[in-house]
Parts: structure tokens; sequence; C-alpha cells
């Protein structure tokens, strides 16, 4: 029986036992069961293709994590209300790394960036904005 997870990933049933669809998958295909966590590269999670999916590590996987939301419309920025100006911050080996306060949301955000790729963070992080001068 197949049916749908909590956060949108796909389960289905295997002897009884509840699993998401894409450790099944992997275990299939690769003959054992994923020693670490299954990640869906495009970042769907009802994409179960076997060239979507990838075994990593809990800190590859979270680098693939969509960022959150906050005060700012770019991931990794918020407001410091009692700096009164915008901050970045960014988690890398589930430490916080304060990047630095600054008056222009957008240079927070080039902060945030440039961080996310000296990190080697994955592509959704880092594509919502463009660098000062930068052009699509």
């Amino acid at each position: 029986a197949v049916s749908k997870h909590c956060c949108e990933f796909v389960q289905v049933s295997v002897g009884g036992v509840n699993c998401l669809a894409h450790r099944v998958l992997w275990a299939m295909a690769h003959g054992e069961w994923p020693a670490a966590e299954v990640d869906q590269l495009n970042g769907i999670r009802k994409d179960n293709r076997l060239n979507n999916l990838r075994q990593v590590t809990r800190q590859e996987n979270q680098m693939n994590r969509k960022p959150r939301a906050g005060t700012s419309r770019w991931p990794g920025v918020g407001w410091n209300k009692s700096a009164k100006k915008w901050q970045a911050r960014i988690w890398i080996n589930g430490r916080r790394k304060h990047l630095g306060v600054f008056i222009d949301e957008i240079d927070a955000a080039e902060a945030y960036r440039r961080a996310a790729l000296d990190a080697g963070f994955s592509d959704r992080h880092i594509q919502p904005f463009l660098l000062k001068g930068e052009t699509k």
C-alpha cells in the first residue's frame, strides 16, 4: 500500500512495516538498505526516480535543504532589532556562524551567499539572488 508521509514523502508498506519509498527504491536498486540518508537531489520529496536519489550524510542532506523563510526575502538574513541593521547567519556543521550586521539587506544577502558557496551548499541556497553587478 502507498500513502503520504506527514512531510510530503511517499510511504509504502513492506511486510506490514511503513517505510519511506525513496529508501526502499534505493535498497532495491543497490541490493542493501542505505547506510545513511537518501536525498532527492531536486528537493521534491515525491520525486523518487533513481537518478534523483543519492546516499548522503546528515550534514550533506541539510545542505540541500530549502532555506527557511525569515524576516527578509533572502535566506540567512534577518532584521536585528537591537542593532537596527540586517544580520547574516548560516548554519555549518551544526553550528551557527555569525556573518555580520549590515545597513543594506542586499549586503547581508551577499555575505550569506558567499558563505554558502564556500561551505558547498546546494544551488537552492544560492540561486534566489544575484550579487551586486551580476546579471542572469
